[in-house]
């Protein structure tokens, strides 16, 4: 008898570590909002779920809507937010937080290809890859 060997496409390759992702992603946004105190963080993520319409964690689900929702309650204060949550994943992941630069969009797109870079083994990512990787999977169509 013949035992099939268990094959991943490239795609669900890509889901894994979609998922792998933001569940540091999570975890990240998760902490950074209970380090300002239990009913912060349940207070923050009910008005989160209020403006997007959906659930606090299908919002955590797209780090780029989640960063909007911040904006939103928070204005120009959020991004002392975003960027502990950036720190928090470097933090997860073991990368530098001096090594993630440019907008949150950009530091998350960073974070994702030096975690994914690093993981397959390859020591560094050229810098000019990191900046222009495919943003498709955090974007989403504004209602």
């Amino acid at each position: 008898m013949v035992q099939a060997k268990r094959c991943y496409s490239i795609s669900t390759e890509i889901r894994i570590k979609d998922r792998q992702f933001l569940k540091v992603f999570d975890d990240a946004a998760m902490k950074t909002l209970a380090d300002l105190g239990e009913s912060v963080q349940t207070a923050v993520l009910y008005h989160i779920g209020k403006i997007e319409g959906m659930s606090p964690s299908a919002v955590l689900k797209n780090p780029l809507r989640f960063a909007e929702a911040l904006q939103k309650i928070f204005l120009s204060g959020s991004s002392v937010l975003e960027d502990k949550i950036i720190e928090s994943m470097c933090i997860s992941l073991g990368i530098s937080p001096l090594n993630i630069r440019g907008t949150f969009e950009q530091k998350i797109a960073a974070l994702y290809a030096l975690a994914f870079s690093k993981k397959s083994g390859s020591q560094s990512a050229d810098e000019n890859s990191l900046v222009s990787y495919p943003l498709e999977f955090f974007s989403y169509q504004a209602n």
